[in-house]
């Protein structure tokens, strides 16, 4: 993987570890994805002890964090919650966690949440193939959404 310090670190919330993996890998270098946490329960118990500066290994084995020690993790800038998640669970996950990590962030510390990466387009459903992977077009699409709302948080932000 080509992670570099200028790759903006991305905290993630996915349902499928094997579509999360490829996110991963077609992000880079632009974007690295840190973190991804798999349940509203893992977001909402793993999110505050990585903003208070908690070395946490994600229950889905996917996250540059995880090859790094704990001196040397790297902080989320943007939070994005993927499509498998209803819009009820984006706001749970997002009213229930204090982003300044009790009052210890500020600023542009604070990282930020982007809306649900729900695909648009042709494919708007996980379609599986027999083999029980996702079909490379809906995975395509997965890609170019996440792309473009990252792009517009770091815009706003002023990470790019």
């Amino acid at each position: 993987m080509l992670v570099s310090d200028t790759s903006i670190p991305v905290f993630t919330a996915g349902r499928s570890p094997k579509v999360g993996k490829v996110i991963q890998e077609r992000l880079l270098p632009q974007y690295d994805i840190t973190y991804l946490a798999l349940s509203v329960e893992e977001v909402k118990e793993s999110l505050p002890r990585i903003l208070r500066g908690e070395y946490v290994t994600p229950s889905s084995g996917i996250g540059s964090n995880i090859d790094r020690p704990a001196d040397a993790q790297r902080f989320p800038k943007l939070l994005v919650v993927g499509g498998g998640f209803s819009a009820e669970d984006y706001e749970d996950m997002k009213n229930s966690i204090d982003l300044t990590a009790g009052g210890t962030l500020s600023g542009d510390q604070v990282p930020v949440w982007i809306e649900r990466n729900v695909p648009s387009g042709p494919v708007t459903k996980p379609i599986t193939l027999p083999s029980g992977d996702f079909h490379p077009e809906f995975i395509d699409v997965i890609i170019g959404s996440a792309k473009a709302r990252l792009d517009e948080a770091a815009r706003e932000k002023g990470l790019i």
